[in-house]
């Protein structure tokens, strides 16, 4: 909902319950930037409309919301967990309807959340020699996206491409500027790419 006011919020964040600052409930955070008499009209704009749709809210001093912000930053909600972790990005009206699709398709799934208001989501899903590669590339493939893994073992790592496949008339772009800015094939060897 705030996206859609003119409170301008410089970031909104879905995140699960124990997550940034131990939210006893699942929690959407909205950051708004700017000068202090802006960053209070707004604000109090945001919480009067919030308010009215009956959403219960709380408001963080400074200290607490730099904190919940660098847990953000960082991706604790996932870091913290012991599986392999995507980093997806798709449209933010996308975000949703992605997990959701991953979910169905059986992936366990032990932590999840939205930063860029749904648009980029961080996924922990259980360790699998694969990290469910296909499926969580199909489901960002219908939306339109990519999904990059960011953390698995190097045998993972061998098996499954880190970035996401690129479409084909891109990957053939991608091979010409490459073959032209590195013909002897010596700069960074099968590290972006295994055909490079």
């Amino acid at each position: 909902r705030a996206t859609a006011t003119p409170c301008e919020p410089s970031s909104l964040a879905m995140l699960p319950a124990g997550a940034a600052l131990a939210l006893d409930d699942n929690a959407a955070a909205v950051r708004l930037e700017g000068p202090a008499i802006s960053v209070t009209a707004r604000r109090d704009d945001l919480l009067m409309r919030l308010a009215l749709d009956g959403v219960r809210f709380e408001t963080l001093e400074e200290r607490d919301s730099a904190a919940l912000w660098r847990e953000v930053r960082d991706a604790e909600p996932v870091a913290a967990e012991v599986g392999q972790v995507w980093r997806i990005s798709v449209a933010p009206t996308e975000g949703f309807a992605v997990v959701e699709r991953i979910r169905r398709a059986g992936v366990p799934l032990l932590a999840h959340f939205y930063d860029w208001a749904g648009g980029l989501i961080w996924l922990c899903v259980e360790t699998t020699s694969d990290a469910y590669a296909a499926v969580v590339r199909a489901a960002v493939d219908v939306s339109g996206g990519h999904a990059t893994l960011i953390r698995a073992s190097q045998e993972t790592r061998t098996i499954v491409d880190v970035f996401h496949p690129q479409p084909a008339a891109l990957a053939a772009l991608t091979r010409r500027v490459k073959e032209s800015f590195d013909p002897a094939h010596i700069l960074e060897r099968g590290r972006m790419r295994a055909e490079f």
